[in-house]
């Protein structure tokens, strides 16, 4: 899941008074303001060729989310 949003500090308005018009200049780009992932895994052992023992794939996520993290915010 990725949380998308507005700062709204960015915005530039410009109020026109004789025709009590507020003007938008430039309105901000989205921005990333969190990730997160909730993968579940079902029936992980059941798979023939499946090498990963449910401790793997706990690290794994783990490793994910992290990484995720730290690349939406360092953008």
């Amino acid at each position: 899941m990725v949380l998308v949003g507005f700062d709204f500090t960015k915005v530039k308005i410009r109020w026109q008074e004789s025709t009590r018009m507020m003007i938008i200049k430039e309105f901000p780009e989205p921005e990333i303001l969190s990730t997160d992932s909730d993968y579940k895994f079902y029936d992980i052992d059941q798979g023939f060729f499946n090498m990963f023992k449910n401790e793997e794939y706990t690290a794994l996520l783990a490793d994910v989310k992290q990484t995720m993290q730290t690349k939406s915010y360092c953008q």
